[in-house]
């Protein structure tokens, strides 16, 4: 994880909008062409997102917008996201991104932003970005971007996501005879 502490001047909260912020990421998106059932590949991947954190105290709270950025790292098969949902601190989903699946093309980017002003995730928010291929396909890189400002100074750090792997309890062994 990176931290970074800048100095701001006339910081101000972003203006709303969409939920994919800038015209490139929809333009990477399309309708997927492949039946989510039939993907020969499968994943989920959890991003920690931070919408506030405490400063100092457990009483002085920063508000922070962030962003999720998906990333198809390859360079000639699109990717399908097969879902896109956010959850708060504790695990009540909040909203779903995705009506549908959606391609991603190769080597595209695509960006969901919870807005400074948006507290309802809390300092424990994730996203589960469920993701798949009808072939070999490299794997996705995503990461949350947080953003924000304590007084004149900005902060601003990262959080990668890690795939979801289900652990499974160690085998027992089979009684001596």
């Amino acid at each position: 994880m990176w931290i970074l502490l800048l100095l701001c001047w006339g910081c101000d909260d972003p203006p709303a909008g969409d939920p994919i912020f800038h015209p490139a990421g929809q333009k990477a998106l399309r309708p997927a062409t492949s039946d989510p059932a039939m993907l020969a590949v499968k994943g989920e991947t959890y991003v920690p997102v931070y919408s506030n954190i405490y400063w100092g105290r457990t009483d002085s709270v920063t508000e922070l917008s962030a962003t999720l950025s998906v990333r198809n790292a390859d360079q000639k098969r699109p990717l399908t996201l097969t879902r896109v949902d956010y959850y708060d601190s504790r695990g009540k989903l909040i909203r779903q991104y995705l009506d549908a699946p959606v391609e991603l093309e190769a080597m595209g980017t695509v960006e969901w932003v919870i807005e400074q002003r948006d507290t309802e995730g809390g300092s424990g928010a994730n996203f589960v970005v469920g993701w798949g291929a009808p072939g070999a396909v490299a794997k996705p890189v995503m990461e949350s971007i947080m953003l924000g400002h304590i007084g004149s100074f900005g902060i601003s750090f990262v959080s990668e996501g890690r795939p979801i792997e289900v652990a499974e309890p160690a085998a027992t062994p089979a009684p001596a005879e």
